[in-house]
């Protein structure tokens, strides 16, 4: 195994990719075999990055961008991963045309209001996601609904919904974009276009080619970053044009769980005599991160790799279950859903207690 950095042409830019590169061996049938993937950027810009599929490698890490060129010719390079990867509804509310009153369960319920579940969001001894216990909600990402926060539930068919709540002080302008296209129901009908299991799940193209797209002001708007705000496990993200300032309309959902960072940590560990993921951001991405904040991925899942490289605006308050199911649907070697999974409506609303 090596460490690498290396410049690859696309023909319109350069662009810089820093991977671990590992040879897999021979083909295996097992469910913990070889494996490819790495830390990727989600973009939706001009060129496409993805990993070799096989039916011996069963998760695929992935750098998503749209791209603005219908006649340029998918490009597709391998980055293999710095970890062991293992093999392993339907809510039909209209796209909101205005902030509907009503309440809703906060983060740690995916049951019907009313329905009560134990102190830390379990449910009859399951294992909770990690982001709906009462400790993770000390954190600013994944605290619970206030009286009149606005928030949405993106309803896609035949899967169920997912409810997301807003960073509406920290991310203004992503978060007026998102609303405004709900409402409007610029999203109606939209699929997911490029999913990729333990990574993220992408939509928010109209034209479902990962060309399309564009703001509500017609024209590319700013990044917004916050220290306290990641891309974890559930956070609802921009993609951008792999360039700073290019948000449009597309968005990413980022699915990888906690267990994916500690198997990153375990075989950088064992390849570079102690390495670190926190050492390897940095190596790789130049994204520098706190020792706090790098354990908090461990617990949280996340994409560490994409920390202040795209706005985080959102975050899963249930649905988990919906975005894994997504997440691993069949998909082409271009990471499209061999069956298109389309979100129906995104209703908007407001939370009341009462």
């Amino acid at each position: 195994m090596e460490f690498w950095k290396k410049r690859y042409d696309t023909g319109e830019r350069t662009v810089s990719a820093g991977a671990l590169s590992a040879k897999t061996g021979k083909e295996s049938e097992s469910r913990i075999g070889y494996f490819t993937g790495a830390f990727f950027g989600v973009q939706q810009g001009k060129i496409a990055v993805i990993c070799a599929r096989s039916p011996h490698l069963r998760r695929d890490g992935l750098g998503v961008w749209q791209r603005r060129n219908e006649d340029e010719e998918l490009r597709k390079f391998v980055f293999i991963c710095a970890a062991g990867l293992l093999a392993a509804g339907l809510a039909f509310g209209g796209c909101g045309k205005k902030e509907e009153e009503t309440k809703e369960p906060t983060q740690g319920a995916d049951k019907e209001p009313g329905e009560d579940k134990d102190p830390d969001g379990s449910e009859d001894g399951e294992k909770v996601e990690p982001a709906l216990t009462d400790e993770a909600k000390k954190l600013k990402q994944f605290a619970d609904l206030e009286e009149g926060d606005t928030y949405a539930r993106i309803n896609i068919k035949d899967y169920g919904t997912i409810t997301v709540k807003f960073f509406q002080e920290e991310a203004p302008l992503a978060v007026e974009n998102f609303i405004t296209h709900a409402k409007d129901g610029y999203y109606d009908g939209v699929t997911f276009h490029r999913v990729i299991d333990d990574f993220m799940i992408q939509g928010g193209d109209p034209d479902g080619s990962g060309m399309g797209g564009e703001s509500i002001w017609g024209e590319f708007f700013a990044d917004e970053f916050d220290q306290e705000l990641h891309p974890f496990r559930g956070a609802l993200c921009m993609a951008n044009i792999e360039k700073e300032d290019t948000n449009g309309s597309q968005f990413f959902i980022v699915q990888a769980d906690g267990d994916t960072i500690l198997q990153m940590e375990t075989l950088l560990d064992a390849q570079y005599e102690g390495m670190t993921l926190k050492e390897y951001i940095k190596a790789g991405y130049d994204t520098e991160l706190t020792d706090e904040q790098a354990a908090r991925y461990e617990v949280y899942g996340g994409t560490p790799w994409l920390f202040s490289h795209h706005t985080v605006f959102g975050q899963i308050l249930s649905g988990y279950d919906v975005l894994d199911a997504v997440a691993g649907v069949e998909t082409d070697d271009n990471a499209k859903p061999l069956t298109p999974v389309v979100i129906e409506s995104i209703e908007v609303l407001l939370y009341q207690t009462e």
